[in-house]
């Protein structure tokens, strides 16, 4: 299915360094860069009824503050390496008001890889914040699965929408 995910993106006070997190961690295990994000949902591709809803959903959503919860490993290819969230009640309530919410727990990818490729120790890497403030969401067009570098190296933001303060 083509859609349009939104993608939650820390402020720029926290986006710079996380980025350079994921730049560093790619370099070393030979994986693509993205933006970090916590994927919130996302609407079919051309449902401009259901984008502008979304749009005005967000518009009117203030900055969102989360609490990390620790780096963590998991097995598959766009949950290897990530920051884990404590629950949220706004978080959770946006994320339900999309057409087609993220299935997963919310949580910022750090490193995208087939899990046997990383590297066994991530002990020597550090939580770079206890919390961290969401400012905007980025709309990133999309098709298929997401299984390899390859389906990464292409997304780009087509929009993006600062959320109200």
């Amino acid at each position: 299915m083509d859609r349009d995910v939104f993608w939650l993106v820390p402020a720029a006070g926290y986006r710079k360094p996380l980025l350079r997190l994921i730049m560093d961690l790619a370099a070393a295990h030979d994986a693509p860069v993205f933006a970090p994000h916590v994927t919130l949902g996302s609407v079919r591709s051309g449902d401009q009824t259901a984008f502008d809803a979304m749009r005005a959903v967000l518009e009117r959503t203030a900055p969102v503050t989360l609490e990390s919860t620790g780096i963590e490993t998991g097995s598959s290819f766009t949950r290897s390496l990530f920051l884990g969230f404590a629950p949220c009640d706004a978080l959770s309530e946006l994320m339900a008001a999309f057409p087609f919410p993220s299935e997963r727990e919310p949580h910022l990818s750090l490193l995208y890889c087939p899990p046997e490729q990383r590297e066994a120790e991530v002990g020597d890497l550090t939580n770079p914040f206890p919390t961290i403030e969401f400012d905007q969401v980025w709309v990133v067009p999309m098709t298929g699965v997401v299984r390899t570098g390859e389906d990464v190296t292409g997304w780009q933001a087509s929009e993006r929408i600062r959320l109200s303060s």
